[in-house]
């Protein structure tokens, strides 16, 4: 009972209210997945993500009237009374689930997808290192306009790379490509193509 009410707010959650905090708790897992993944989304996936980010927030904003009406507590929106906190209110939270199901969708779900049926690729790109002291993820990066794509638009290197790495570079990058985007599962120095004498 107390771990129901933990997770729904209610002791007896309706059938739209158990939906919602199951679709919720997904996108939330999908979304810190997809930050931590080493994967670079598709440009055209990126705006398609977010049609996909759009529609379920109206979902969840529909649903939260449904149990708004049914006089069940709901955690999701707020109420539509017209005052200038419940509006704040809302408009904070609505940001909030815009962002973490755009993450879900953009990074979280194409990595995963992407991991899982995507084809081997290689390839190389121009790269420049850069170091992060405050990032949540990793300290040393590679940045590209080739990874502007993406919530991170970076690559994390190790500790290793970056100081025997020249602070520009070709790299060569190994891993699984799909319509969604690519991962990145090796990152290695490309070699200096030499003219011919």
């Amino acid at each position: 009972m107390a771990l129901r009410h933990f997770l729904y707010g209610d002791h007896e959650p309706t059938p739209v209210h158990q939906i919602m905090t199951g679709i919720i708790v997904i996108s939330f897992i999908l979304a810190v997945y997809g930050l931590l993944a080493p994967f670079v989304p598709d440009q055209g996936w990126t705006q398609g993500g977010g049609f996909f980010a759009v529609s379920l927030l109206a979902i969840l904003v529909l649903g939260a009237k449904a149990i708004d009406s049914d006089d069940r507590s709901q955690r999701f929106y707020v109420s539509s009374s017209s005052t200038f906190e419940t509006l704040l209110a809302g408009s904070v939270r609505s940001v909030f689930y815009l962002s973490v199901l755009w993450l879900a969708f953009v990074h979280g779900f194409a990595a995963l997808y992407t991991a899982s049926f995507g084809h081997h690729y290689q390839a190389e790109m121009t790269v420049t290192k850069q170091h992060a002291a405050y990032s949540g993820a990793c300290d040393y990066q590679i940045t590209s306009p080739d990874l502007h794509a993406g919530a991170t638009q970076y690559l994390c290197i190790s500790r290793e790379q970056y100081f025997r790495w020249p602070s520009s570079l070709r790299v060569r990058m190994d891993g699984r490509a799909s319509v969604l985007g690519r991962t990145v599962s090796d990152l290695s120095e490309a070699p200096v193509n030499t003219p011919s004498p």
